[in-house]
């Protein structure tokens, strides 16, 4: 009886730990969604600013390490990493290219004065 307690109370928080994890990727929009023409160096530099960092960008995402995905040209040295429109890329919070998402102006509490009347009422040459 008390193994079997023991047993349902680990099941019941590993399934509170896979369901609450793509919450937590929801909330800050963790995921980047590969479009046409995208690349890791591409995204590393429009993004981050700085696309040396492509290679951070695959390291967090290691489906992109797979056998015949990363190639190096032998005549220039050049790396290409490749990438297909619908992938999704995560992790890349962590690196800066993501950010969280963010408070809408109506919750910040900011309160601005009302704007100001230029006429009281429209002229009649206009």
């Amino acid at each position: 009886m008390n193994r079997m307690f023991v047993c349902l109370l680990a099941s019941l928080v590993l399934l509170l730990a896979v369901a609450s994890a793509p919450l937590a990727a929801q909330e800050t929009q963790d995921i980047y969604v590969i479009k046409s023409g995208d690349s890791a160096w591409r995204i590393a530099g429009d993004i981050l600013g700085n696309p040396t960092l492509w290679r951070q960008v695959v390291e967090k995402n290691p489906f992109l390490k797979e056998k015949g995905r990363v190639t190096v040209n032998p005549k220039n040295g050049w790396t290409y990493v490749m990438m297909h429109p619908g992938e999704q890329l995560s992790g890349l919070q962590e690196l800066g290219i993501i950010a969280p998402t963010p408070t809408p102006l109506n919750e910040l509490g900011l309160h601005f004065p009302p704007a100001p009347t230029i006429w009281e009422q429209i002229p009649t040459w206009f």
